[in-house]
């Protein structure tokens, strides 16, 4: 017999990330909270021996609570090792604590080591935490300013807004939302690309106009993440963003992009290059769900959803792959300078021989 830790490792460092990105909030961390005591079966469920087993036995890795009282449990984070894909059994498990939170209507993130990754010293998970907060706390606000800007507009604008059926990206409260909060160290890597190694991106315009003295620049970059360069491989959402280093002819100030025609005709590019983000994007609900199916074709023969969406208010997969894969671009950039500056420094050294 021995003693085993009530954490794993990996369990243990989620622990601490989601305590330290709750701190000074009104939320609470809970770790291997029984399913049980997070919610319980109602008449009408009609949950078969398995199912009902399961919400006795199971407990979640992690339960995020309403108050320190824990009064109301809001959604449950789940690490998931490499067994979780590999182990049969317990791939059955999963499926079954799956479907009991979607009967619950009660969210569940499932995280892998993608999660905990050091990018910079900080986590994805810590960029999950605080989406969730800022939302909670600022989408009141963003809905007012959109209200106030289309109360300003002409009836002719307003129809303007939403022409085709679709609404102008200024009025989804979701859009604003994604742009007031993007991964918070991408700025710190446009930050060192401009002062350190004089690359010019198109998110460097707020420091450019901050420079008192203005100096000349050659080389700028350009990152593209857009939703239609992303994919679906399994439960997995990948998101493929691309980056191109250019050198301009003349001297500038200010900002440059390869996608204007006269800014590329007076540039060379030096170097294209392309990063692929994956992360969770959907959960299985039902066994006999083969993900390379579309979800909506198992709707159409078997007359109910195979998968839940791993979604929160201010979260979903999409903004947090675009949002990562850019700042993996950016990171590549710097790569890049880091690279030919050294290059740079070894062939102006003296030879000593």
């Amino acid at each position: 017999m021995k003693k085993i830790p009530l954490l794993n490792s990996s369990e243990f460092k989620t622990l601490c990330l989601l305590e330290k990105g709750f701190r000074y909030s009104p939320y609470e961390v809970q770790s291997k909270a029984k399913m049980q005591s997070v919610f319980e079966e109602e008449p009408g469920d009609n949950l078969d021996y398995k199912h009902k087993q399961a919400l006795r036995l199971s407990e979640f890795d992690f339960v995020i609570y309403s108050d320190a009282r824990a009064q109301e449990p809001l959604f449950a984070i789940e690490f998931d090792g490499p067994h979780h894909q590999f182990d049969p059994e317990q791939i059955e498990r999963d499926i079954r604590k799956n479907r009991l939170c979607h009967l619950a209507q009660f969210p569940v993130l499932r995280i892998t080591d993608t999660e905990l990754a050091d990018l910079d010293k900080f986590t994805i998970i810590e960029f999950i935490i605080l989406r969730y907060r800022s939302w909670q706390e600022n989408h009141n606000e963003i809905q007012t300013e959109i209200s106030e800007y289309v109360e300003s507009l002409s009836d002719e604008q307003r129809v303007e807004l939403v022409k085709d059926g679709f609404a102008d990206c200024s009025i989804d409260p979701k859009f604003r939302f994604d742009l007031r909060y993007p991964f918070p160290k991408t700025i710190n890597v446009v930050k060192r690309l401009l002062f350190q190694h004089k690359i010019v991106t198109i998110m460097a315009e707020s420091f450019l106009r901050r420079i008192m003295k203005k100096e000349n620049y050659y080389l700028f970059a350009d990152v593209s993440a857009y939703h239609n360069n992303i994919q679906f491989d399994g439960h997995d959402l990948v998101a493929k963003s691309d980056y191109v280093i250019s050198k301009s002819k003349q001297p500038f100030f200010g900002i440059k992009t390869i996608w204007s025609e006269i800014d590329r005709q007076n540039a060379t590019i030096l170097k294209r290059g392309s990063v692929q983000f994956r992360i969770r994007s959907t959960l299985p609900i039902v066994h006999d769900y083969n993900p390379a199916e579309a979800p909506i074709e198992y709707y159409l023969r078997a007359g109910e959803f195979p998968v839940a969406f791993q979604e929160l208010p201010g979260i979903n997969a999409f903004d947090i792959a675009n949002n990562v894969s850019e700042y993996l671009c950016l990171k590549e950039i710097e790569k890049w300078a880091i690279k030919n500056n050294d290059t740079a420094e070894q062939k102006n050294q003296p030879n000593r021989e």
